[in-house]
Order: C-alpha cells, then structure tokens, then sequence
C-alpha cells in the first residue's frame, strides 16, 4: 500500500509530465528528513520494484544521474486517484537543470496557498499572452499577476529587455527571477530592467525552499 509520501511523489511526478529527479524529491517530499537524498531514492526504488509505477531512466550526464520517470501502470494510478492524465516524458539534457529548480519551487509556492499555474508556449499564447514564463500566479502575495521565471545563466542584455517589453504588453505588476544560488543572483541582478510599472525581485531555490516550508514567503531583492 502506497504512503502519503509516496502519492505526494506520484503528484509530483503527475504535475511534471511524468518526469522528476531525487535532486527534486531531496528538496521537496523528504525535505527536512536525515539523509534526504538517499531516503528518496530507496522509496523510488520501492516504488520501482515492488508497485512498478516508475523506472529509472539514464540522463546522460554526471547528475542527476537518472531521471525518475511513470510508467504506463504509474500513469494509470494517476488517472485512477488523481484525475490526472499523463503524456509521455520529454528528455532534455540542455533543460534538466532549469527543470530540477522549476519543481521545487512550484512545488513550494503551491505549498503556502498560491494559485500557481505552469505554462506552456501553446497554451499562453493561446491566451493572446506575449512571453511564456515559467510559471504564474494570477495575484502573488496579493501584489497583482506575476511571472516567475527560473534564471540558470546570464544572457544576453536585449532578451531580458525583451521579456520586460512583453510583460508590459501582458499587463504584468511582477517578476520575480529564481536562481540556483547566491552567486548566480549577482552575477545577473545588474543587467535587468528597472521600471516604475513592474517590480522586477530576484530570489533564490535555497530561500524558497527554507522560508516556504516554515510557511512564509520567501525573501525578495527588488530591483531599483
């Protein structure tokens, strides 16, 4: 019989094309337990080899070194206990990294009551909407909609511009960029827009994490 924790890992695996990582489940469902990463991966193992409900899949990279990803009974108990239809997992090794931070903090931000929706390209622009962020919160911490936008490397200056223009467009009051640490914030934080019309806050996966499992939100730097 499956544990709460393991249908938290089928939700999450569910949520994410059927697709997650143990760098994810450290950081999420086992967050706070002794030797997270290492009891995550024995409950996948479990999950593996006495239900079937997910495989290991090579990534083919160092870390992580395996993806952990719904088969077609995992799919199934999905469906039957979630209502959740799952498609078939997409394998990336350029996006891996930007998924794994992507996880965990949609995974927070949904854990201390906002309505946090994930995006695609088609269904946004669908929608008449001019930038596909990562995800979106129609009225975060009650400031108006928001963009969240995961940030693993720098780029060039005009793109982040660009996004700015097309928030404008979208009528968006906020964005707020996650990155993977304390080092990569800074070495961003000085080529983004400023601008009156939309607060621009930059975060960290390790202060979402830390402040949204106490129940609070994470700490913000505005961009001024």
């Amino acid at each position: 019989m499956l544990t709460d924790r393991d249908n938290e890992i089928m939700v999450l695996l569910a949520s994410f094309s059927g697709k997650s990582y143990n760098q994810v489940l450290e950081k999420t469902a086992f967050y706070g337990l002794k030797n997270a990463f290492k009891q995550a991966g024995n409950r996948v193992r479990k999950l593996r080899d006495t239900y079937g409900l997910v495989e290991l899949v090579p990534t083919g990279i160092m870390s992580p070194k395996n993806a952990i990803v719904l088969t077609s009974k995992g799919k199934d108990y999905c469906y039957e206990n979630f209502g959740v239809e799952v498609g078939n997992a997409y394998m990336n090794i350029i996006t891996i990294h930007h998924n794994i931070l992507e996880q965990i903090s949609f995974y927070w931000f949904t854990k201390i009551g906002n309505e946090v929706v994930r995006t695609t390209v088609k269904n946004w622009k669908e929608q008449g909407y001019n930038h596909t962020p990562d995800f979106y919160c129609e009225n975060f911490k009650n400031k108006g909609k928001t963009y969240f936008e995961i940030e693993i490397s720098k780029k060039q200056e005009k793109r982040y511009v660009e996004l700015f223009l097309n928030a404008l467009k979208d009528d968006i009051k906020n964005i707020i960029y996650i990155f993977e640490n304390e080092k990569k914030l800074e070495q961003i934080k000085n080529v983004l827009p400023r601008s009156t019309s939309v607060t621009v806050a930059l975060t960290t996966i390790d202060d979402i994490v830390k402040s949204c499992s106490e129940g609070n939100y994470p700490s913000l730097k505005l961009i001024k």
